[in-house]
């Protein structure tokens, strides 16, 4: 109901109730993935995501024309400062990653290829041999260093945004703002 917008914000606090007693019944699923997740889920609580493109404004428009409207009402605005809050986390969370990651392994680029060894990472026996193919071709060492910078690198995304946004309004003529 979440996803596609069907009483959204019901759907949404139950999600986020839901997420929390699982992770609180067993400590099994209490990663750093798994914070991830109920972060995110405390920040939804804030956006109003059923306001437009849902289906919940889909019925609400849908109800104003059987009511006898004479202008189908347009979308609601949504606040935007709980997705950026979303981003800023994202970006916080990929760049302390990035530079935690300062072992010799991922220096000369075979983190990636020990981490395919590890029992509990592959699904099927042959993987072993993919990933050790795989290192002998040079492409686990590349993508090692290459996922190393990309996640050090990954606030940089945020200013590229800022950047196009500030491009756009200085082209539009609304900046500076009045």
């Amino acid at each position: 109901c979440m996803i596609v917008g069907f009483r959204t914000r019901v759907a949404t606090v139950l999600t986020w109730i839901l997420a929390n007693s699982l992770y609180n019944y067993t400590p099994i699923f209490y990663t750093g993935a798994d914070t991830v997740v109920r972060v995110m889920l405390f920040l939804s609580l804030f956006m109003r995501w059923g306001e437009a493109y849902s289906v919940d404004a889909w019925l609400r428009r849908r109800k104003a024309i059987l009511g006898g409207a004479e202008r189908l009402p347009g979308y609601r605005k949504i606040p935007v400062w709980p997705q950026r809050l979303m981003m800023v986390q994202l970006a916080v969370i990929y760049c302390a990653t990035g530079l935690l990651k300062n072992g010799s392994t991922w220096a000369n680029g075979t983190a990636i290829y020990y981490a395919m060894h590890l029992d509990h990472f592959y699904r099927f026996p042959g993987i072993i041999t993919v990933a050790e193919f795989l290192h002998a071709v040079g492409v686990l060492p590349v993508a090692t260093i290459v996922v190393h910078w990309w996640e050090m690198l990954f606030p940089l995304a945020l200013v590229g945004l800022a950047l196009r946004r500030w491009s756009r309004e200085r082209e539009a003529g609304t900046w500076p703002p009045e």
